[in-house]
């Protein structure tokens, strides 16, 4: 049980830096800004503008209540888990905090995609070069 809850409170310190280097706090203020635009009267009267804005607010909605889910579950967990009658719950624990760490090694993919551009496509060309049949057919597997 020892082991589990110093696992928990790394994955909550992980989870609360996570937040920081999100700066998901700037993220809420962003929203309440975009927020305030989408209910002026006029926010329809130009449709592109009014369109690029609710995607905006639909992906910071999408990407805060997801980590700040994750941050209540991974607190309750922590709670649950010092509570002394807990003891006979601990594989119920156990699989909560894999499901939540799971959770949070996909999520922490955002941590690397955080600049402006990362949200974008990109054109990807796979050339074989020199090497004859196996750089084909290396080139040939990549693309797939």
């Amino acid at each position: 049980m020892e082991e589990l809850i110093k696992n928990i409170k790394d994955l909550a310190s992980q989870i609360k830096q996570a937040l920081v280097d999100l700066k998901i706090k700037d993220k809420e203020k962003k929203l309440i800004e975009l927020r305030e635009q989408m209910s002026a009267p006029d926010f329809w009267n130009d449709q592109n503008k009014a369109r690029t804005v609710s995607e905006q607010a639909s992906d910071l909605v999408k990407e805060i209540k997801s980590w700040k889910d994750l941050e209540n579950r991974i607190k309750n967990l922590e709670s649950l888990a010092k509570d002394k009658q807990a003891e006979e719950l601990l594989t119920d624990l156990d699989k909560d905090f894999k499901n939540i760490e799971v959770e949070y090694q996909e999520l922490s993919q955002q941590l690397f995609l955080q600049d402006e551009h990362d949200n974008l496509s990109a054109i990807l060309t796979i050339n074989a070069g020199a090497g004859g049949d196996d750089a084909q057919d290396w080139a040939e597997m990549l693309e797939r």
